[in-house]
């Protein structure tokens, strides 16, 4: 089950070749890359809601005689790869190189690793934001500032490295240089921020313009969306009209997936590896065909918080800021709407993954079996120009 306000991104019809690749956010992008943007206040969703770096870069590809979904999905991937190596690179001297190992699987091949690989926006954030916190990080300010000007360029949750950068100035002393990279970061953001008010008269058109993709422009938490998707996992689909759960047998599954569940944690040790492995794996299916998207949504913002605040003591303070406030903008966002595709964006919530499965490698085939069988439904369903995440 997915709680999805109406949506108008893309055609209804099933579209073919690599424009499977470019639905949804994909549309809105190609129109940014072929005509520029567009604005009329009618209350509908208009282009300006989506940042500029993406766009730029792929009508460069464009300009060579590619089409707009092969360019945007060379960006998109190239940036994807890029990204990958740059968090195996920088994990690797944080931590050890199983952590690094680990972090990149889970990158590579969580479900929503699928936007990583078509034209839309999580693998150039991904590398972007990342090389500027490892710039920050090894006290590269200048750097840090460029990467992080492209970062807040590319997606408005970019902004979440200003106050990282300023938190971690303050608290570790650093030099003005730090706080100069903090502010210049949002130098991506300042440009088309001014670049809206010069066209269309508004410099935060961006965020008005919220209200026609069914998102609130205000900083909230969803709490009816977040307990639809709860009520759902717990009981199943309602029938409000009439007080009646429409599949009575949901709770009861539920039930059993906790029993069995808890047997299988409690007996682990005594389990044969493949039994428990297997088992495992059934469990999280079966967990996931009975929640559905909802459960992805979940497991990937309140499960990936949860690993953030295990592993506190053994992240690094900027991945352990950055992931904060970062998670926080996506919890208050004012929508449930893709909150678990920008999660995956959040890097350090995919190495606090990585050092999970390195303490506990009993777990890693089981996940990692689920995770290609939803990525795989998550393809095919994208490509049949179906909601996912």
């Amino acid at each position: 089950m997915l709680v999805v306000p109406a949506l108008s991104s893309a055609d209804p019809r099933v579209v073919q070749g690599w424009q499977a690749f470019a639905n949804w956010d994909g549309v809105w992008y190609q129109k940014i890359a072929t005509f520029g943007y567009e604005y009329i206040p009618d209350g509908h969703s208009h282009s300006v809601a989506f940042f500029p770096l993406f766009p730029l870069l792929s009508r460069s590809l464009m300009l060579l005689g590619l089409p707009f979904p092969i360019a945007g999905i060379m960006v998109s991937n190239l940036a994807f790869i890029g990204a990958l190596l740059t968090v195996y690179a920088w994990t690797r001297e944080q931590f050890n190189q199983t952590v690094a190992y680990w972090s990149v699987i889970v990158l590579a091949w969580c479900p929503l690793s699928l936007y990583g690989s078509l034209a839309y926006t999580e693998g150039l954030f991904l590398l972007l934001s990342t090389l500027s916190l490892r710039a920050f990080e090894k006290g590269h300010y200048v750097w840090a500032a460029g990467w992080g000007a492209l970062t807040t360029a590319t997606r408005i949750t970019g902004v979440t490295l200003i106050p990282t950068f300023v938190w971690l100035a303050w608290r570790q002393r650093r030099s003005w240089l730090a706080y100069f990279a903090a502010f210049a970061s949002g130098i991506g953001l300042m440009l088309y921020s001014s670049y809206c008010a010069l066209k269309f008269g508004d410099s935060l058109i961006f965020l008005h313009v919220q209200a026609g993709f069914g998102h609130r422009s205000s900083i909230s938490f969803d709490w009816f969306h977040w307990g639809q998707n709860l009520i759902y996992g717990a009981v199943g689909p309602v029938d409000w009209s009439n007080g009646r759960l429409k599949h009575p047998l949901h709770s009861v599954q539920l039930l059993c997936i906790g029993v069995a569940g808890f047997w299988v944690y409690r007996d682990r040790l005594k389990l044969h590896p493949m039994l428990f492995q297997g088992l495992s794996f059934l469990l999280l299916l079966w967990l996931w065909l009975l929640w559905g998207d909802g459960w992805i949504k979940t497991l990937a913002v309140f499960g990936g918080g949860s690993l953030l605040w295990h592993y506190r003591q053994q992240m690094k303070p900027i991945l352990l800021t950055y992931g904060t406030f970062a998670l926080l903008v996506v919890l208050f966002s004012g929508s449930i709407v893709s909150n678990d595709r920008y999660a995956y964006a959040i890097m350090p919530l995919s190495v606090a993954a990585g050092l999970l499965l390195a303490d506990h490698p009993k777990i890693r085939t089981p996940l990692f079996l689920w995770a290609v069988v939803v990525l795989i439904s998550f393809t095919i369903r994208f490509t049949e120009n179906k909601w996912v995440a």
